[in-house]
């Protein structure tokens, strides 16, 4: 071919390349003006025409072959559908999607939002399973892929998945959602945060913050672009549960004049889930008037115009209306109306006899079938006394029980301890409620099987967090992998950081930016533990399997017969007292009002007060709480020396060894005695064993600090008998400039024994707030509770806390005291030593530095501090010191065990010496002897 030829065919492929270009450049921008002008629409407000653009762009995009760009018009098209509620057709579209994303090469941005809203679209359908299913494969891409997501995708996501975790119930897995999503709103000024700021509201009504809840609820009213009528009744409702009542109904009606101007401006609107729940909450306002009727009849409105697909909302309305009917002292209607309350929570069961329950309490609307459960419980054992029916209240045990079972499955779902801990304080009357049926029953019929529920309800009902979340990470141990366990070891230690910097950091816009990076830090660490159990089986199942401790597996344990373990329940008008040994188990309750609780006080008082030379004035106190708490045991105390306590309520804040039976004498002189928090928990912690025979001790504060700086904490007073206190330590001592919080850190993980003769700061109110004091070599010299939670002390036995009131803090129903002892166990200690009151520095010394004696004399730690004590009371410091509150401050918490006394530093030293003197020795000889036989052979003689 000519040269000519060859260019003219050239240039003309040239030139046809060059019009399919501008075709399909042509045809991009086409598709992008269609999808400018259906956005635009839809944000003014005219959805339908919007929805025609929409279509057309689906069309335009299907004509064109263009898969990707037709699956993300179909999205949009599907996400106009949530509005209109045409939920089954916004999931066809979000299929049609998926199907157009089949190839390899389709974009997860596309995918991830298709995802997210079939999650909503089922979950507005009640479809919960399938619901799960989608936003799984959601949270899956956004964890696994590096595609870029949209940000307005990613804050419709998180506020989705925040929205599911209310109505799960995890209130801090839905924080932290939420303002994951708020965080994202600077990116995305136009998206309409109103709904992120009513979901935050929604979680601190929820959570009992009615203050945030309120000036939330008007941020939302002052960011909507029109009236919001579902959140003025959400506004209503928690002025309700401030019992602002006059405010609650001129709200409420305020809510119903602005739907009712939404329907007339759209023809055909109804909303039915605001119907529902104005009628609920009307129903509960005159509830609170006491017009019972009329609250019955606001409940039934409510239920006639439910969505059967709300389902939530009807069980909560049918609860409602029994518990009005129960407090018009109509039981057995009551009884009937919670029954249908669990129908509703409970799609698969649906027999209306309420002496039956659902043979499985597994269920996406958990939340409120454990409602109904306890509502009913309480109705039948209502019925039960009133009439003598042990039929009713036998119905009301075996609810009660289901309640629970279904109380510990909730629990362990949660992945935060906040979201564990407040549930566990929500359920807690649950349990009580329970306790008091099943004494009942076993005072009336005596059958064992009454008796031993009684033990695992009260272990249930106390320290169930804790005692949780110990037992998982044994559970990760046996079955996770290595990187795994260390990846979630990453996030801990990154958490640890985050939250210790939080307490000295005074810059806003760093405080900022760090409580930011520490909820993204809490929410990766959340998502990672929900990847465990689903990728990990073999965890999952281990995780949900029932974990109840019987009272036999307690006495198999209990190591010998001199050992009696007690347990202490304080229930509405009595204490529950439960004894166990090696050969049997009883009951004992005695009644307690408030006298009792007064006793409790003025002895707490007489022992936690510096007495400045005056005399202990506690004798009497502790002789009246000894007849309480000691005296109706007085047939299982004999022949036993050791004594396992499981304290309840303020009884967590008494040293049991204080307690006397005459005017002189002390529980201390005839028994040892430690702590627990459960006995399930016990257990756990018996199991724990470390390899390590290493020890830590750190005196920060044995001598003057100094004038070094701002930071330099002139408040942290010298503790100079604190250096002697650590020396007898065989391991590593740290004293004063060398006890940094780094070198803790630096050096903890390894450790048996940690020994800690310092200040701390504590906080009832706050708990998380409270702190160890290091040596003041930075601003950052405290270790903060939420700091200690996120350590690793997985290979320590005891941690010595020889400081100020580290046993105390907040009292937290079913879960105890809230301290920095309880943080240490928490991160793994098997025990800890730690104080209920001021630590004076002497008596301190002299303590601790006995309790090391003992304890390498081979003493288990509490016998060793038992001996202590007893030597104190023998010593030169008891005349000066004769009051308890300079020696029974300090209490054992967790099992006893004789801890490895490490070889001493010279005798290594000594031992390295004669072993390499030994070495060159044994060289030489062997060296001699060779040479002796070499020569022999060579004749030389």
């Amino acid at each position: 071919m000519k040269p000519g030829a060859v260019c003219r065919l050239v240039g003309l492929f040239m030139g046809l390349l060059s019009q399919l270009g501008m075709a399909q450049s042509s045809y991009v921008w086409q598709g992008n003006q269609l999808k400018t002008r259906a956005d635009s629409l839809y944000v003014a407000g005219n959805k339908p025409l919007a929805e025609q653009h929409y279509r057309q762009l689906v069309r335009y995009y299907e004509q064109h072959q263009d898969a990707a760009r037709t699956a993300k018009a179909l999205t949009d098209l599907a996400v106009l559908q949530l509005a209109k509620r045409e939920y089954p057709y916004g999931i066809r579209l979000l299929r049609r999607s998926l199907a157009r994303l089949a190839g390899p090469a389709s974009p997860d941005s596309t995918r991830f939002r298709a995802y997210s809203y079939l999650g909503l679209f089922f979950k507005r359908m009640g479809r919960f399973d399938s619901c799960q299913i989608y936003y799984d494969r959601a949270t899956e891409l956004l964890d696994h892929t590096h595609t870029r997501q949209n940000s307005g995708t990613l804050i419709s996501y998180y506020t989705n998945q925040g929205v599911w975790e209310i109505d799960r119930g995890d209130y801090r897995q839905a924080e932290l959602f939420l303002q994951k999503a708020h965080a994202l709103l600077a990116a995305e000024p136009g998206f309409n945060r109103r709904i992120i700021d009513q979901n935050r509201a929604f979680v601190y009504l929820q959570t009992g913050r009615y203050a945030q809840a309120l000036a939330s609820f008007d941020e939302a009213l002052r960011t909507a672009t029109s009236a919001d009528y579902l959140v003025i009744a959400n506004k209503a409702l928690c002025l309700l549960k401030l019992n602002r009542l006059s405010e609650a109904r001129a709200t409420m009606q305020q809510s119903m004049t602005a739907y009712r101007a939404v329907c007339a401006h759209t023809k055909g609107y109804t909303d039915s889930y605001f119907l529902a729940i104005h009628y609920r909450d009307l129903g509960a306002y005159y509830h609170k008037k006491r017009l019972f009727t009329t609250a019955i009849r606001q409940f039934r409105q409510s239920l006639a115009v439910a969505d059967p697909t709300n389902r939530a909302g009807r069980s909560e309305a049918w609860r409602f209306m029994g518990q009005t009917l129960q407090e018009q002292g109509k039981v057995d209607q009551a009884v009937n109306c919670f029954q249908q309350a669990i129908h509703w929570a409970h799609p698969s069961f649906r027999n209306p006899d309420p002496y039956t329950n659902p043979a499985k309490t597994q269920t996406w609307l958990a939340r409120e079938l454990f409602r109904a459960l306890t509502a009913k419980a309480g109705a039948l054992a209502q019925l039960g006394l009133l009439r003598a029916d042990h039929r009713a209240l036998d119905a009301s045990f075996d609810t009660y029980l289901r309640a629970i079972d279904l109380a510990e499955q909730m629990r362990r779902s949660y992945q935060t301890d906040w979201g564990r801990l407040f549930f566990t304080e929500t359920a807690f009357d649950t349990y009580l409620k329970a306790l008091e049926v099943t004494q009942q029953l076993y005072r009336q019929t005596g059958q064992p099987r009454y008796r031993e529920a009684l033990f695992t309800i009260a272990e249930q009902s106390r320290a169930a967090t804790l005692t949780s979340l110990v037992r998982e990470a044994g559970l990760k141990l046996r079955t996770l992998p290595t990187q795994e366990r260390t990846a979630e070891r990453a996030l801990l230690d990154q958490l640890s950081g985050l939250q210790s910097s939080l307490g000295y950091e005074t810059d806003s816009l760093k405080r900022r930016q760090t409580e930011q990076l520490l909820n993204e830090t809490e929410l990766a660490h959340s998502r990672l533990l929900t990847r465990f159990e689903h990728d990990y089986p073999a965890y999952y199942q281990l995780k949900y399997a029932p974990t109840a401790v019987s009272t036999a597996t307690v006495q198999r344990w209990l190591p010998d017969t001199n050992t009696l373990l007690l347990s202490y329940t304080l229930l509405s008008n009595q204490l529950l007292m439960q004894a166990i040994d090696k050969g049997r188990v009883s009951i004992h309750t005695v009644p307690v009002d408030g006298r009792f609780f007064a006793l409790v006080r003025q002895f707490r008082g007489a022992l936690g007060t510096s007495p400045g030379g005056r005399q202990y004035a506690g004798h009497k106190a502790a002789m009246a709480l000894y007849t309480y708490l000691i005296a109706p045991l007085r047939d299982e105390l004999r022949g036993k020396q050791r004594l396992l306590i499981l304290r309840d309520g303020v009884l967590n804040l008494l040293p049991f060894e204080v307690l006397a039976p005459k005017t002189g004498t002390y529980l201390l002189q005839t028994h040892t005695i430690s702590y627990g928090y459960s006995a399930h928990w016990l257990l756990l912690m018996a199991n724990h064993h470390p390899t390590t025979t290493d020890r830590l001790a750190m005196a920060p504060f044995n001598e003057p600090v100094g004038e070094a700086g701002t930071y330099r904490a002139a408040t942290l007073a010298v503790l100079p008998h604190s250096g002697s206190e650590v020396a007898g330590v065989r391991g590593d001592v740290l004293l004063g400039a060398a006890a940094t919080r780094t070198a803790f850190l630096e050096n903890y993980a390894s450790k048996r024994l940690i020994h800690l003769a310092t200040h701390a700061i504590t906080d009832d109110r706050e708990p998380l707030r409270s702190r160890v004091a290091f040596f003041p070599d930075q601003p950052a010299h405290l270790l903060s509770t939420e700091a200690i939670y996120n350590l690793n002390l997985q290979q320590t036995s005891l941690v010595v806390l020889s400081a100020c009131e580290t046993g105390a803090g907040k009292l937290q129903q079913g879960e105890g005291v809230l301290s920095l002892a309880r943080a240490f166990n928490y991160a793994g200690a098997r025990a800890v030593l730690t104080t209920l009151w001021n630590a004076h520095d002497e008596a301190s010394a002299f303590l601790l530095t006995r309790f090391q004696q003992h304890l390498d004399k081979g003493a288990a730690t509490d016998e060793a501090l038992w001996q202590a004590k007893l030597d104190f009371l023998k010593s030169d410091l008891a005349p000066r010191y004769d009051h308890p509150y300079f020696w029974a401050n300090f209490v054992l918490i967790g099992p006893a065990e004789v801890i490895e006394t490490p070889p001493r530093r010279w005798l290594w030293g000594l031992l390295g010496t004669l072993g390499v003197g030994g070495l060159g020795w044994g060289v030489r000889q062997y060296h001699t002897r060779n040479r002796t036989r070499s020569r022999s052979a060579m004749g030389i003689g």
